[in-house]
């Protein structure tokens, strides 16, 4: 199987994972909460996309990735979990603007993986490899030492 039809098979099965999971444990128990509780569940995970700041480590990421691709997707990462974290306090405070701030969290996180979905797609984005740096499958065959 090529690298894409696992990658993509990885991303289906977690999709199924999770679709079950979501039937089976998480919308019976959402459905029984108040929408602000439910919300609040919802948002937490989101949370941790501080984690995105990882593409901006050396040595966490290859340094074939370009910076045109890792900053704004680092960036925009951390801007999504400052947002789910006013979100998340803004719906235990039950402020008016909570519901606003829940959209605004939502509409930016969706913005930001799409753009960098599209943006990872596009090959002419990653710029070219100078001929010092050896090709992916050549590196994956080097011995270590």
């Amino acid at each position: 199987m090529t690298p894409p039809a696992v990658f993509g098979l990885s991303v289906l099965m977690s999709f199924v994972a999770f679709g079950i999971v979501t039937r089976l444990y998480i919308w019976p128990r959402l459905r029984s909460i108040s929408r602000e509780d439910a919300l609040i569940a919802l948002t937490v995970p989101h949370t941790f996309r501080f984690v995105g700041l990882s593409f901006l480590v050396p040595g966490v990421v290859s340094p074939l990735l370009p910076s045109a691709f890792a900053a704004p997707a680092a960036y925009g990462d951390l801007v999504a979990a400052i947002l789910a974290i006013i979100a998340i306090g803004a719906l235990s405070a039950h402020a008016v603007w909570a519901i606003a701030i829940v959209w605004l969290f939502n509409v930016w996180g969706t913005a930001d993986l799409l753009a960098r979905s599209a943006s990872a797609s596009v090959p002419s984005r990653w710029g070219r490899r100078s001929s010092s740096q050896p090709s992916l499958s050549r590196r994956s065959s080097l011995r270590m030492g």
